[in-house]
């Protein structure tokens, strides 16, 4: 009976504590970073553009968040999910005054926005500017723990930036942008190496 029970106790263990282990394998499983392959159309860019130019005209502000490598569905799942291709005036409308999806991140993935009204962390660093509101600190938030660029419209004066990499970094204007976008999500390997160098260095500026 002793020989039969030490042969099978390793076995009876397990199914005893099957739900203990499953919730350990999957905590385990959650420390591994989900890799994804977001691959960005140079149409997608130019709606982004002319969403972010029309935001800022009429000083709307707005955060738009788009994947590369690493995903961001831990902040998709907190949000309402929507899967439509991305448009400038869906982007308009997600973020005009009166749309309940207006506060929060649109995440944008590959050709689609996955989401709105996403909540995002925000940077707590000491080198951000004391007077940076709180939808420019969620944008160098989300970009200090991952690949992701994230578009930053201010609703107070209309200026367009661009976190990378926990930088915050102000566009002059549309053209700047697009040809930032370009470089970022559709640039080569060769081009991205220098962009991580060129921008080490952290800087915020005022909303």
């Amino acid at each position: 009976v002793l020989d039969k029970a030490i042969a099978l106790g390793p076995v009876a263990l397990a199914i005893l504590f099957l739900p203990e282990l499953r919730q350990a394998i999957e905590g385990m499983v959650s420390f591994v970073p989900e890799i994804v392959e977001s691959k960005t159309e140079a149409r997608t860019v130019e709606e982004l553009v002319a969403a972010a130019a029309e935001l800022s005209a009429q000083k709307i502000g707005a955060l738009i968040v788009i994947e590369r490598t690493a995903s961001l569905n831990e902040y998709v799942s907190n949000g309402v999910e929507l899967g439509a291709r991305v448009s400038a005036p869906l982007l308009g409308s997600i973020f005009f005054e009166n749309n309940p999806l207006h506060d929060g991140a649109a995440i944008i993935r590959g050709d689609q926005i996955v989401a709105a009204a996403c909540r995002l962390p925000l940077s707590e660093s000491r080198g951000l500017d004391r007077h940076l509101h709180m939808r420019h600190r969620a944008a160098v938030g989300v970009t200090e723990s991952c690949d992701a660029v994230a578009i930053v419209v201010s609703e107070e004066r209309g200026a367009i930036s661009v976190a990378v990499e926990g930088a915050l970094e102000k566009m002059a204007g549309p053209q700047e942008l697009r040809d930032r976008l370009n470089r970022e999500l559709r640039g080569d390997q060769h081009e991205d190496s220098r962009r991580r160098a060129r921008f080490r260095r952290r800087e915020a500026l005022p909303k």
